[in-house]
């Protein structure tokens, strides 16, 4: 199943993250499965009658939720379970709408005659004996403008992992994370109450059980929660304004605590640490820092203890389709800064930073006792004992070894650092760096730095 899979996640669009996370469920969704059946329900006591999971479509393409304003008969719902009549109903808030198609395991109906209001709605199934199915939720949104989420960070992680959510309407107190589970959606519910002091922005952390709102009410009910298991969740915000969009959020069991070394040139020998990894079929991919539209993976990898994976810098990386049998070429792998994940049928990693290096330089880290360069693809950072630097471009010699370029230089020394202009002026010559920097009427050095010599940095002066 892996191969099939990796040949999709690389669809390199603006949509290539939530792509990623929607598919990863082929490979997750047991974990998911096994660890989740509805809240207080045990898997071996599911009622004859019973709605696992329903997919909403707007005007014949699928959609995550119901809009507000929307007029319900442009929408309509799969319906998937056990026990459905061939004359089953179904009703929305009580009231029935039409159906299209029934079969055992398998509905579809039109919310025809359904008003639209930012909140929730609920779905049954009922059969002509009267037996009537669990209630299933649907979201119908807020007008964006009222309350949205733009964007979250990061997108994948384990439980207990910090999640920023960006957005508006987010109200001072009292806003609800809501999770609902991709392959079951019946496994939702809320963390809860989170701040937002700006409107803007919500921090919480992945939990380890979701639980109905009503679980946070006062008295409390008794209502069951359930564990929150790997695999791709859409989050959204619920609070006085109404319910927002959803966006993707993968929970994920692996997890990359440390990468070593976190540079060096192609060939060499690189250690990521973490948890997670699976005896094979761990799946290691670069992206370039600078233009996640460029990368690709390297061959699979063995974890013999689960918690590190060993493997040398390439000089090129596989295409997403290669374990398809495509005949594309490999991608050449170039100096710059490169995002690294994992993925393996646990899920997908978090992301940590790789430097490529370019042979002698000027890519890569430069360093004497003291003081540090490292020169990206997009920047220079220059650290010192007692002062920091930034370049915003990359460093490019002239043809005598020669570099004048104009950035910041920020003093450590005291609690109050404030960057100032300054020039960084220097020279290469094979695998040696000579550095000045100016600003203002001082100036520092001439330092000179060696290729490949990555110093540890302590700021005593902080």
């Amino acid at each position: 199943m892996a191969a099939p899979v990796l040949g999709a996640i690389r669809n390199r669009s603006s949509t290539m993250t939530l792509l990623r996370l929607v598919l990863i469920v082929a490979i997750a969704a047991g974990a998911v499965l096994a660890g989740a059946s509805p809240a207080g329900v045990a898997r071996g006591q599911l009622p004859t009658l019973h709605i696992s999971g329903v997919q909403v479509f707007l005007n014949g393409q699928p959609v995550a939720e119901l809009a507000a304003g929307t007029r319900g008969k442009r929408y309509t719902v799969e319906i998937i379970g056990v026990g459905f009549d061939a004359s089953a109903k179904v009703f929305v808030n009580g009231s029935k709408v039409p159906v299209l198609t029934s079969a055992q395991n398998h509905m579809t109906a039109r919310l025809k005659g359904v008003v639209l209001v930012a909140g929730q709605i609920t779905l049954q199934v009922v059969n002509p004996d009267g037996e009537t199915s669990n209630a299933v939720t649907l979201d119908v949104a807020s007008d964006p403008s009222v309350l949205s989420i733009s964007s979250v960070s990061p997108v994948t992680g384990m439980v207990g992992t910090q999640v920023t959510v960006t957005g508006v309407g987010f109200t001072p107190t009292g806003n609800m994370i809501q999770m609902v589970g991709i392959v079951l959606t019946t496994l939702r519910g809320v963390t809860g109450p989170v701040a937002s002091p700006d409107g803007k922005t919500l921090t919480f952390h992945i939990p380890s059980a979701l639980c109905p709102p009503c679980a946070f009410s006062t008295p409390p009910c008794l209502a069951p929660c359930f564990v929150v298991s790997p695999g791709t969740y859409r989050l959204s915000v619920t609070n006085s304004n109404g319910v927002s969009n959803s966006v993707l959020f993968l929970v994920s069991a692996v997890s990359i605590s440390s990468v070593s070394p976190d540079n060096g040139p192609i060939g060499t020998q690189i250690t990521l640490a973490g948890v997670g990894f699976t005896p094979d079929g761990n799946v290691v991919e670069f992206d370039k820092a600078s233009d996640p539209n460029t990368g690709g993976f390297i061959t699979p990898l063995q974890s013999a203890d689960g918690k590190t994976l060993t493997f040398n810098v390439p000089d090129s990386l596989l295409p997403p389709c290669f374990l398809n049998g495509c005949k594309i070429p490999n991608t050449p792998l170039t100096p710059g800064s490169y995002q690294i994940t994992v993925l393996n049928g646990n899920g997908l990693s978090n992301r940590v930073s790789f430097l490529v290096d370019s042979p002698g330089g000027p890519i890569g880290v430069w360093g004497t006792t003291g003081e540090k360069v490292t020169v990206t693809d997009t920047q220079v950072i220059v650290e010192g004992l007692c002062f920091s630097g930034l370049i915003q471009q990359t460093l490019v010699p002239d043809a005598m070894g020669n570099f004048n370029l104009s950035g910041t230089f920020t003093p450590l020394v005291g609690p109050s650092a404030v960057p100032r202009p300054a020039q960084f002026l220097g020279s290469i010559s094979g695998a040696t760096m000579t550095l000045n920097i100016t600003t203002g009427s001082q100036t520092l050095g001439p330092v000179t730095l060696t290729f490949g010599n990555d110093v540890p940095i302590f700021h005593p002066c902080v």
